[in-house]
């Protein structure tokens, strides 16, 4: 079955269905958005097979205002199934709210292949060969209306294996709606792995968003640059860099150095203690919802929820690490929700947000959680709305 019924965790639901907001030129975005109200929580069973795929993995999340379905991305580098997406209706909004898996799509290579796994690559090593590393590290995706296709972002790889180098740099790409890749953007050369510079593994690109324009993306790292952070010490002062881009031309507009939370208690260690940026949402052409999570030992997953606004002060024009050139003004945010402070709220592992359709004149916020393939991790779908 691929249908699931809510674990109930709040008493208010959503009686009728409101207009669809049409984006593209000349939308400005939504409202203001100050606090979110939350409904309730769908919990997907470990290991459900959808079409011969294995469901988990869940680390991006976009919706099509059209076809008012949900697409969401998962972050299995072609390990348990081939690296891919699904398409997602949550329905029941007047009664008791529901998921239903509809369709699977697999990512796909410029010619049209699907992306070979790590297991692949190194059977294939193990025979003498030594082919290029390909596999993606796919981690958040965003629907272009205009498009009728999709923006995802991997991590890349770095790594090697008997001596051998698996190296694939962190990526911004445009796809069809099928799935097959049609080219990656431009990125900045500091986003590219590297000795003493770049992102470090697993704390590339993170996170993409498309205003409601279709004038701006915006993607970001998870955590600070190396020349940015270079120690431990040093995130509780570290930024990550937000970069924004025209989407018509692909081209880098500015990037915005973004204060990331610690945890409350100052007696965890350093290494315990880093909050990374793990999904971006775009209300307008400059103001952004920015989730933030942390996992602490002993305490759990730590969620926060913040929102900046993009001022052309706020615009950093050195090329000089972070921690060293002072003269920019760092973003401020403002705190949306702790998510740690909801009664009777299942909490895991949230990677994933995206508005979702207005409802009974309420813009909703739909979040999900990234299970690893862990079957301690939960695979589960929020629904929020606004007051």
């Amino acid at each position: 079955m691929n249908r699931f019924l809510l674990i109930l965790a709040a008493t208010f639901f959503l009686s009728s269905c409101g207009s669809v907001r049409n984006w593209g030129p000349g939308n400005k975005g939504i409202s203001d958005i100050r606090s979110l109200h939350y409904l309730t929580s769908v919990e997907i069973p470990y290991n459900m097979e959808f079409r011969e795929t294995v469901v988990g993995g869940l680390s991006g999340i976009t919706y099509d205002h059209r076809k008012k379905v949900f697409y969401v991305i998962s972050d299995d580098r072609s390990e348990h199934s081939p690296a891919r997406f699904y398409e997602v209706e949550i329905g029941g909004w007047q009664r008791v709210p529901q998921v239903d898996f509809k369709n699977v799509i697999f990512l796909q290579t410029t010619t049209g292949r699907q992306f070979e796994s790590r297991a692949g690559f190194l059977e294939t090593l193990e025979k003498g060969k030594r082919p290029k590393y390909n596999t993606p590290d796919p981690e958040d995706i965003v629907y272009i209306p205009s498009h009728k296709g999709f923006v995802w972002v991997s991590e890349g790889e770095l790594d090697s294996f008997n001596g051998v180098k698996m190296l694939v740099h962190p990526s911004v790409n445009l796809m069809e709606a099928g799935g097959r890749m049609l080219y990656a953007y431009p990125i900045p050369k500091q986003l590219k792995f590297g000795d003493v510079s770049g992102p470090r593994r697993n704390s590339a690109i993170e996170a993409v968003s498309l205003s409601p324009s279709e004038e701006k993306l915006f993607f970001c790292t998870e955590e600070p640059l190396i020349e940015d952070a270079p120690s431990l010490d040093s995130y509780d002062t570290g930024f990550v860099r937000i970069y924004q881009y025209r989407n018509t031309s692909r081209s880098s507009e500015a990037f915005y150095a973004y204060p990331l939370d610690i945890p409350n208690d100052p007696s965890i260690v350093h290494s315990d203690r880093k909050f990374g940026i793990s999904a971006l949402c775009a209300l307008s052409d400059s103001t952004l919802l920015v989730l933030e999570r942390a996992f602490i030992p002993g305490e759990g997953n730590k969620v926060r929820l913040f929102k900046v606004e993009l001022k052309t002060e706020n615009r950093v024009r050195t090329r000089k690490p972070l921690l060293v050139e002072k003269d920019y003004i760092p973003l401020e945010k403002s705190l949306v929700l702790d998510f740690n402070t909801l009664e009777d709220f299942p909490i895991d592992n949230i990677e994933g947000m995206c508005l979702g359709p207005v409802v009974d004149g309420k813009q909703t916020v739909v979040f999900v959680s990234d299970n690893n393939f862990n079957e301690s991790q939960k695979t589960i779908f929020y629904l929020f709305r606004t007051y």
